[in-house]
């Protein structure tokens, strides 16, 4: 998958790249975002006779075309499955639908454990052969019993979650461990029916359509970038079983088409428009409390403005925005090397149009 700028010669010197090195076209679909300019393309070629070697293909391309282009790209090889780790809490539903999916084969996919808070759903997890871990949380014990689930997380290699109606609060330094890899399904009724029962709530005020979205998590609560939603009408003869049960239903129907467009990984992740700074890049000892003690110092000094941190093996990345302009990004940039001497380590502007798994890194020699 790529996304650059849109000029001409994209699709003919990528496809020639393809073809000169014996590979064979087998999908290939593009389409041009005209209001902001930018050319997206997804293709797939089989490379039984490919000349290049596997773990060489990205250098190549990248020399060849993706500074000519300034091309953001990701290679997937597809004998490499996604392994997905499921979150649950108490409700059965969604859980049911996504390991009912899996077991008939339609996803190329493998869950090596299901994590919870209770033991509720342990014997759905063994009726299906995958291994189950409770760890009941508390306001007392959160920290310590993510930081299990982050090791299991890790020796399990995960690479992508999904909240089948796990109720807790995701913590950010997860969210930075697996950012937009992290799938979460919740009814439609946000802002208007919020608390444990929005579905009585929304009964009692006769309303004619429930819906059901499903989003990768951010540090904002509900409010990360959209994957899928649908709507199902409802009529006065409902009561507020039925409207559960419908809810119910699509609930499970709309997290697993989420699922669906993440493995295939045909699913964009926008955000609004706008720029942001790398402003660190830690490693070593104490790396991550450094970090994180950074982002909490600039959300107290820059009120308004968005610190968050970002984990990319084996260092922390402190990263701020979104800034309107590249020119109001440099000019924070300015004032944060004020503010912070000697703890900027490395500093890029980044363009925040469209984000898939990390931002397009420029460099502010460009500005």
């Amino acid at each position: 998958m790529l996304y650059c700028p849109d000029r001409p010669g994209i699709i003919s010197d990528v496809t020639n790249f393809i073809t000169v090195n014996q590979g064979n076209i087998i999908y290939l679909d593009q389409y041009v975002d005209r209001v902001e300019n930018i050319f997206f393309m997804r293709i797939e070629w089989q490379l039984e006779k490919f000349a290049i070697p596997e773990e060489k293909i990205e250098d190549y391309f990248q020399t060849l075309y993706g500074q000519k282009y300034q091309m953001y790209f990701r290679l997937y090889f597809s004998d490499q499955k996604p392994r997905m780790a499921i979150f649950v809490s108490k409700m059965s539903h969604c859980l049911y639908d996504l390991l009912a999916r899996y077991s008939a084969g339609e996803w190329d996919v493998e869950i090596p454990l299901i994590v919870s808070n209770h033991e509720d759903m342990r014997p759905v997890a063994q009726k299906f052969g995958i291994p189950y871990f409770c760890l009941p949380i508390t306001k007392e014990n959160k920290a310590k019993q993510e930081e299990i689930e982050m090791q299991l997380l890790k020796d399990n290699g995960v690479t992508f979650i999904v909240l089948a109606r796990y109720m807790q609060v995701i913590s950010e330094e997860m969210i930075a461990h697996y950012r937009h890899k992290i799938i979460n399904i919740h009814h439609s009724f946000l802002p208007a029916f919020i608390g444990a029962k929005p579905y009585h709530a929304a009964f009692e005020r006769g309303v004619k359509i429930i819906g059901a979205t499903a989003h990768y998590i951010t540090t904002e609560l509900d409010a990360g970038p959209i994957i899928e939603q649908d709507v199902v009408r409802v009529t006065h003869k409902d009561t507020i079983e039925t409207l559960v049960n419908k809810g119910k239903d699509l609930e499970k129907i709309v997290l697993s088409r989420a699922v669906q467009k993440h493995i295939e990984r045909n699913e964009r992740v926008r955000t609004s428009p706008g720029y942001r700074i790398q402003v660190a890049s830690l490693s070593g000892t104490a790396s991550k409390n450094r970090a994180f003690e950074m982002k909490d110092r600039i959300r107290e000094l820059y009120p308004g403005v968005e610190a968050y941190v970002v984990f990319d093996e084996p260092n922390f990345k402190v990263k701020v925005g979104d800034f309107r302009t590249r020119l109001d990004a440099y000019v924070f940039l300015l004032r944060i090397r004020n503010d912070f001497p000697g703890t900027i380590i490395r500093d890029n502007i980044y363009p925040t149009q469209i984000d898939w798994d990390e931002m397009i890194p420029e460099s502010e020699d460009d500005i």
